[in-house]
């Protein structure tokens, strides 16, 4: 498979290529595909932003008290 757009998951070949795996398998359409990325990428990029602030309050008060040691 080659890098096609979300819309692969609407051709016919991708259906006839998951058919024989799950024959029950419900397909999404290329919208429910790209939304859930979309809505993946901002849940992490909000875990990620409050991980880093998380860190940067950490790293802030081991530079203070590092400082108020070597006076």
């Amino acid at each position: 498979m080659d890098d096609q757009s979300f819309t692969i998951v609407e051709s016919a070949e991708f259906h006839d290529m998951i058919k024989p795996c799950n024959q029950s398998a419900k397909i999404p359409s290329a919208n429910a595909v790209k939304n859930q990325i979309l809505q993946s990428f901002e849940n992490n990029q909000i875990k990620t932003k409050d991980e880093l602030q998380v860190n940067n309050i950490v790293v802030i008060k081991y530079v203070y008290i590092i400082s108020l040691y070597n006076k």
